[in-house]
């Protein structure tokens, strides 16, 4: 019998300001995770940062710290279609 244990960082952080209701004013989402085209290890970035309305993502790969693909920066307001901002069916 083979077994195989695979352990993963994760890092979530959530900034609200206070008395603030809603949505944070920002959000961290930092992890492992895998490029399913390439079955390489990734570190992969994301923050959503809503007072200055910016969406910014980058992966790098862990063995050699090359970008996965090029790293996002843009206007929140023009972060549509992907992810969680994917119009509902």
């Amino acid at each position: 019998m083979n077994e195989q244990l695979t352990m993963t960082e994760r890092l979530k952080a959530k900034v609200r300001r206070a008395g603030a209701k809603g949505r944070p004013a920002s959000e961290l989402d930092a992890r492992d995770d895998v490029d399913h085209a390439t079955g390489r290890m990734t570190w992969k970035q994301i923050v959503v940062d809503r007072e200055n309305g910016r969406y910014r993502e980058q992966a790098t790969y862990r063995d050699t710290s090359e970008f996965v693909f090029p790293p996002k920066d843009e206007l929140l307001s023009e972060h549509r279609g992907r992810g969680s901002a994917k119009s509902k069916k």
